[in-house]
């Protein structure tokens, strides 16, 4: 159990950030659904939205992972502010994992969300808190010669991403799940590449997608600097060479490509970066 170990050990990811002092107790909120089960792929990430009722007013609200689940999960926004009575706000529940070592064997992990807030000045934990049971899979395991055999490859658990690739991204990104979530999705991106043809108005829309993923990459590899743009370029192109690993993989991504010609694409100002990504990299540990 070397992988779950380290796991505990590892970076975490804590959304109320900060020692509370003593709290008191109260029942003002509720959630929908009560309860949250989830699954996870070893190297994956996962998304579940729930809302968050005030039952009463609130002041200052804010959400606290249990320890048991801060190496597996986050949630968005952290700083809720004040909701009054009857107020509902939705929150994002992001799942991850951040160590190196990915498990062969399926474990669960349990825990809460809670929210804390202001009362008369004083910190109060309120009751009702949401549970959480998140399961985590290994990985699937790698297709080999046979995952390069058809055009579409092999997606043994059906998430829309090569398994060759999915395990890539695992290995590659193994410490950040957010940066996992944007090669998940800029890799999807690229696959669906595949089977344009000749239809130039399915590729120029897609083209506008694909740059989006690769703003979401940007943002996340920082995009202050030279550097950190060029460590963002080599990670997108190391990442579109594994996706174009076959001859006909890379015949059909040309294909595509050669429906954007003379065309003028626009992109994201910096500013906006963030907005390509299709998830909230506020949700996960990072």
């Amino acid at each position: 159990m070397q992988w779950l170990r380290r796991a505990a050990l590892g970076a975490s990811f804590l959304v109320f950030l900060g020692q509370a002092p003593a709290l008191a107790q109260s029942t003002d909120v509720s959630w929908a659904p009560g309860a949250v089960t989830a699954e996870v792929t070893a190297g994956g990430t996962g998304f579940v939205e729930v809302e968050l009722s005030a039952e009463t007013a609130l002041i200052g609200a804010l959400l606290e992972v249990s320890p048991s689940l801060r190496s597996f999960a986050g949630a968005a926004p952290a700083n809720l502010g004040d909701l009054g009575a009857g107020e509902t706000r939705t929150v994002t529940l992001g799942f991850g994992t951040l160590w190196d070592d990915l498990p062969s064997e399926s474990f669960t992990v349990t825990g809460t969300l809670r929210v804390l807030a202001d009362s008369g000045g004083s910190p109060v934990a309120l009751l009702q808190e949401l549970p959480i049971t998140l399961t985590v899979v290994p990985l699937p395991p790698d297709p080999g010669e046979a995952g390069k055999a058809t055009l579409e490859g092999i997606d043994s658990d059906g998430d829309g991403l090569r398994d060759d690739i999915q395990r890539y991204i695992a290995f590659t990104f193994a410490n950040s799940p957010s940066v996992r979530a944007a090669a998940a999705a800029y890799a999807k991106k690229v696959q669906e590449t595949f089977f344009v043809g000749n239809d130039r108005v399915k590729a120029v829309n897609l083209a506008a997608d694909v740059q989006r993923t690769r703003h979401c990459f940007d943002f996340l590899f920082g995009g202050q600097t030279v550097e950190d743009l060029l460590r963002s370029h080599r990670a997108t192109g190391a990442l579109l060479a594994e996706v174009l690993n076959t001859e006909i993989r890379s015949r059909s991504y040309l294909a595509y490509d050669a429906q954007l010609a003379g065309g003028v694409y626009p992109v994201l100002p910096e500013s906006e970066w963030k907005k390509g990504c299709s998830f909230d990299p506020d949700a996960l540990p990072n």
